[in-house]
């Protein structure tokens, strides 16, 4: 192994050591309570350490997104190969990203971050482009299937971004609901599996060519 390819390896090691350290933190305390002095502790390198290879705190935060995406990336690929009408795959993409918001509670915050806080001012344009770009990759295999739908008669003709932006809208309508403790009270004995499958039946009806 020659001089560049050991440095080139040592730098993914230390890049991964910080992002390792940086999610123990993270997912204890939260983004806007950790700090990098912390994390620099916990890895065990200089604070100076951790802005060579992140411009911030935020982007140290979004940079665990790529760990998350492939999780939700390699269940959905599972769930969804067994499943053949553009329904079924409509209801199993569904399922996959409630799945992952019970199961992975803390990289489904991560998206909810990039999506809804302050962020963006403080992290590079490349880097928040680069972090849009995947989540766009998502929300195109569900437009790719609601394409399907209508290329086989199923689904009437509508515009299939709309309508996947309208699925991912009403899904994270629910989740954020029943996050908030002081919603509770009006749940009456529903919960996120119950309001997303209703909410389903509604939207699928909607777009059944009739």
């Amino acid at each position: 192994m020659g001089i560049e390819e050991r440095r080139k390896r040592e730098k993914r090691q230390r890049r991964q050591a910080i992002m390792d350290a940086a999610k123990e933190v993270f997912f204890a305390k939260g983004l806007l309570a950790a700090t990098m002095d912390e994390i620099a502790e916990k890895a065990e390198y200089s604070k100076g350490t951790l802005y060579l290879y992140f411009q911030s705190k935020e982007e140290l935060y979004l940079s665990l997104l790529e760990e998350g995406n492939k999780i939700f990336d390699q269940i959905m690929r599972e769930q969804l190969s067994q499943l053949r009408s553009a329904e079924e795959l409509i209801r199993g993409i569904a399922s996959v990203y409630y799945n992952f918001f019970i199961d992975y509670p803390d990289y489904f915050k991560i998206m909810f971050f990039l999506h809804h806080g302050d962020l963006q001012s403080k992290i590079s344009p490349e880097f928040f482009d680069q972090c849009m770009c995947q989540a766009e990759d998502t929300l195109r295999v569900i437009e790719g299937i609601i394409q399907k739908g209508i290329n086989e008669g199923t689904f009437r003709e509508v515009d299939p971004w709309k309508m996947t932006l309208n699925l991912w809208a009403t899904a994270n309508g629910i989740f954020l609901l029943c996050s908030e403790k002081e919603h509770h009270a009006f749940m009456k004995g529903n919960n996120e599996k119950i309001l997303l499958d209703h909410a389903l039946d509604i939207y699928l009806e909607g777009l059944k060519k009739k």
